[in-house]
């Protein structure tokens, strides 16, 4: 059992840090981003479409699971770094609070497969899914992430995945096995929770679950949890939009142009994961040097996220003719429509994940992202009829550049 009480760490290199954090991510962008031209060809867009709907459905129940921990966790672990005592604290309320959201996650999966056409007769892949859900939302990554002790949760994390992609290209060979892609993913996660949970067992004491503590946390991480079921929800509301007002076809389509785009905005969360317990910690002891990170953070995201948009505008055709492959030609202009996002995410995720988010600005925050949310979901809805899969990607857009004119507005109130 570690020792309670006050432990002086040695400052982590943020550079080291955010290296792994890259290569880490990369493996994870790279690892179901290999698989996309096989399935596309392998299942075709029938069997492919409640594929890609059950991994949209997935992600944010996974992001409800989570329930903003990668932010509120990391940003309590990084102020208590030296108190083990508070860690233990901190790590009990939060496996309480996930606990607590396990049955939530299940019933709302059950309840969408139910109500989702395409989803409806897919048995074995709700199963699956829910298996991955669970497995994935108990992932402690935010606890290396909170210490900025990331190597060990980046190894196993991203070794899971991509063992989880490879395993694809053997067990997957038809619209049959189209199940069996939730199978891989929920089997890797099973694998990185248990390795990472008994690494965290090593540094800090585990206790069993509690209700009332499990309530506590969850009622202090609401505005964060918020804010991520919010952006992650809207992402995931786009494509079942599509679903509902479209054809399987069109959800094939626009999926896979979205899962491109999402591909390349994912470079970006390494930066956050670095970044946010850095400035969340020197918020607290160097006030002035948290600003001047934000500020740099600025120029390096911004310059990333400008790379990325002009990079997929611009190979758009060869990036769908590689990665979907033939028939998926009117994904190129979607494509080239979401190539607009990157900038406008990168300058977003520096205002708030970077700044707003540290220095305690969690409910103004949350009130950009849900009005910049619901403005998407409208566009969309208003859209679709009229052009189509087009009009989905141009209210992602359009909602995205009204989400950072307000955050920029934000950060003007509180930095003048």
């Amino acid at each position: 059992m570690p020792h309670f009480g006050t432990v002086h760490f040695p400052a982590p290199s943020l550079r080291r840090n955010t290296a792994l954090l890259l290569a880490g991510n990369a493996i994870s962008l790279a690892a179901p981003l290999i698989t996309v031209p096989y399935l596309a060809r392998v299942l075709g867009p029938t069997a492919w479409a409640p594929v890609l709907l059950a991994q949209a459905l997935a992600a944010w129940l996974v992001m409800v699971m989570e329930f903003g921990f990668d932010l509120s966790g990391a940003r309590a672990l990084a102020r208590a770094r030296s108190d083990s005592l508070e860690r233990a604290t901190i790590v009990h309320g939060v496996l309480s609070a996930k606990v607590l959201l396990a049955p939530v996650a299940a019933i709302l999966l059950l309840l969408v497969f139910r109500l989702t056409p395409d989803l409806r007769a897919a048995a074995t892949l709700l199963w699956w899914t829910l298996a991955y859900v669970l497995l994935r939302g108990l992932n402690p990554f935010w606890f290396f992430q909170g210490l900025e002790r990331v190597e060990p949760a980046v190894f196993i994390d991203s070794g899971a995945r991509l063992a989880a992609a490879l395993g694809v290209f053997f067990f997957v060979h038809g619209p049959a096995d189209a199940a069996r892609v939730l199978a891989l993913q929920a089997v890797a996660a099973l694998i990185a929770t248990l390795a990472l949970t008994l690494t965290m067992a090593r540094d800090t004491a585990l206790a069993l679950p509690s209700v009332s503590r499990g309530l506590a946390t969850l009622r202090d991480g609401l505005p964060l949890f918020a804010f991520r079921a919010a952006s992650g929800g809207f992402a995931a509301l786009n494509l079942f939009v599509v679903s509902l007002l479209g054809t399987p076809a069109l959800v094939a389509v626009f999926g896979g142009a979205d899962r491109i785009i999402r591909a390349g905005i994912g470079t970006l969360n390494p930066l956050t994961q670095a970044i946010l317990p850095r400035v969340s910690f020197l918020r607290a002891t160097d006030h002035a040097a948290a600003d001047r990170l934000v500020i740099r953070s600025l120029l390096v995201t911004g310059a990333l996220g400008l790379l990325i948009g002009a990079t997929a505008f611009v190979a758009a055709p060869l990036l769908v003719q590689l990665l979907l492959g033939p028939g998926y030609e009117e994904a190129i202009p979607l494509l080239r429509i979401l190539a607009l996002l990157p900038p406008l995410v990168a300058v977003d995720t520096v205002l708030g994940l970077h700044w707003a988010v540290p220095h305690g600005h969690d409910r103004p925050f949350l009130a950009t992202m849900l009005i910049a949310g619901t403005l998407n979901f409208v566009l969309a809805v208003v859209l679709l009829p009229r052009f189509g899969a087009a009009g989905v990607a141009a209210a992602v857009v359009l909602a995205e550049c009204g989400g950072m004119l307000a955050l920029l507005t934000l950060w003007r109130r509180y930095t003048r």
